[in-house]
């Protein structure tokens, strides 16, 4: 006697309800900067049930420059090209835009732990720079 039989796989994809970020507030998409001139980066968020753990600037992908509760920290390869801005927010300044700047593109990354203190998320928003100027 034969026996048939037929397996039913599903899948289920869990998706959380709502993201634990909120962006207030973006540079918008492109940043333009004068070249040779500085350009001030800037997001504004807010937490819901994740507490900050650290925050950074990336450059196509590459931390340039992170800041946590213990202090910030600038990564040796982007010195004197990047610093804080103290306002309050995750704001960042490009110093000395250059040629080689333009279409580059530059993130907010944003790490998060629970209420708990273990690790949580992490988030990054991203924009391109658009240098303006005569070459």
């Amino acid at each position: 006697m034969k026996s048939c039989f037929t397996l039913v796989l599903g899948m289920t994809l869990v998706l959380p309800l709502s993201a634990s970020i909120k962006w207030n507030s973006k540079p918008p998409n492109p940043v333009e900067g004068l070249l040779g001139e500085n350009v001030t980066l800037e997001w504004n968020f807010t937490l819901a049930n994740e507490n900050l753990d650290y925050f950074s600037l990336l450059r196509n992908y590459r931390d340039m420059i992170k800041y946590s509760d213990v202090g910030f920290v600038i990564y040796k390869h982007f010195k004197g090209s990047v610093g804080m801005v103290k306002n309050g927010t995750p704001a960042f300044m490009l110093i000395n835009l250059k040629w080689s700047d333009d279409g580059t593109n530059f993130c907010c990354k944003v790490g998060t732990k629970t209420t708990t203190g273990s690790e949580g998320d992490t988030y990054v928003d991203c924009v391109a720079l658009k240098v303006l100027g005569e070459m």
